[in-house]
């Protein structure tokens, strides 16, 4: 589970590189340490997991925050046993994300959120 920024920049590979700095130094961290400090906790398997990455593919600036942890995604949106508990959607807003977060579940479904919509998750709502 992770959530992948896209940026295309056309002015030319120096503005990639400097999106690509400005993810490695202060976004990346920023959404990480706001998610850690989000996920819920029981064994800090899931908290220990969460990681960002970032490259440049042509002419995009990529962005990758999630975990490995396959439950992640079960803690994030829930199951028919199990209230969601937003940890990864409202990092990103609070890291400084933008105000809709894209996201791909780790079946590969692309699934967008407001800020609204984050609002409401944490507060337990859905």
């Amino acid at each position: 589970m992770g959530v992948r920024f896209r940026r295309n920049a056309n002015a030319g590979r120096q503005v990639n590189e400097e999106i690509l700095l400005l993810f490695e130094e202060t976004l990346g961290p920023k959404i990480v340490s706001a998610a850690q400090r989000t996920v819920p906790v029981d064994t800090h398997n899931l908290q220990e997991s969460i990681e960002f990455s970032s490259g440049i593919e042509g002419d995009v600036v990529r962005m990758i925050v999630g975990t490995d942890v396959e439950y992640g995604l079960y803690v994030e949106e829930g199951t028919s046993r199990m209230a969601a508990q937003p940890w990864l959607r409202p990092a990103v807003l609070q890291g400084g994300g933008s105000q809709m977060v894209s996201y791909t579940t780790k079946a590969g479904n692309t699934r967008k959120a407001t800020q609204a919509q984050v609002d409401n998750w944490t507060r337990g709502s859905r």
